[in-house]
């Protein structure tokens, strides 16, 4: 793996069975390796917000993939917006065909059978900020007066499936956005402003399942997503946006 012009890391298995990583930082293997990678076609796997449009419009079969075939589970520990409408995001600077696929997917995620982990801190991080991101399309902020009415958008999706299929996740993870579909794993980051965003794409059926486990085993257990339990959350909410607001 290399992130360019800092460093290569090398994975390989040592005789015993142990995984063993090489970090090399050397200027000129860095440089002479990312020469043999572009001679050799190497397939790229990190995108900036621009090189992710593009790819999605040159391989529009991608987007088709996830649609037709669904996604497995999404982990949420940034606040994503799944239910911001196209009006909201009309003075975005990305194209109308990506927002377009992009709304349908998020729609199609909360809506189906897909695994839905969200951390207790990032809703609150919602409500605190009232920050609501849109990989690829940009950050919303929503007023004090309508955040309420916004996290209220979930209620037609909050029944008694949704408590099997939405995990509220008690512990504290990094701020990032996993999806996971078959035999692939799309990773989600932006800085601490919402400026700049990372999107990462990896073939891996694996991340999933880690991640899953890490959250099970470690910290409080996951919580399943009831009435009971949205609408405690939706007054605790309340209280904190009245702080943050006066």
């Amino acid at each position: 793996m290399l992130l360019k012009g800092k460093f290569l890391l090398n994975f390989n298995v040592l005789m015993d069975g142990m995984p063993f990583m090489t970090c090399i930082k050397h200027k000129g293997y860095v440089t002479s390796f990312l020469t043999y990678l572009l001679k050799n076609n190497a397939e790229k796997i990190s995108y900036n917000k621009n090189e992710a449009i593009d790819a999605l419009r040159s391989k529009p079969a991608f987007m088709e993939r996830l649609m037709r075939d669904g996604v497995d589970a999404v982990f949420n520990f940034l606040y994503i917006g799944y239910f911001i409408k196209e009006e909201e995001i009309a003075d975005s600077d990305c194209p109308n065909d990506i927002k377009k696929d992009l709304l349908e997917l998020l729609l199609k995620i909360i809506s189906g059978k897909t695994s839905f982990y969200i951390s207790f801190d990032t809703l609150r991080s919602f409500c605190n900020t009232g920050n609501i991101i849109v990989p690829l399309i940009g950050t919303v902020n929503m007023p004090h007066d309508m955040r309420i009415s916004y996290l209220k958008r979930l209620d037609p999706y909050i029944n008694k499936e949704s408590s099997q299929k939405i995990k509220a996740v008690g512990n504290v993870f990094p701020k990032a956005f996993v999806l996971c579909a078959k035999g692939l794993s799309l990773v989600y980051l932006t800085d601490g402003d919402n400026r700049f965003e990372k999107n990462h794409c990896l073939e891996t059926t694996t991340m999933g399942k880690n991640l899953a486990n890490e959250i099970e085993n470690t910290g409080p257990k996951t919580i399943d997503f009831s009435e009971d339990l949205w609408n405690s959350f939706i007054s605790e909410a309340e209280t904190l946006i009245n702080i943050n607001k006066s």
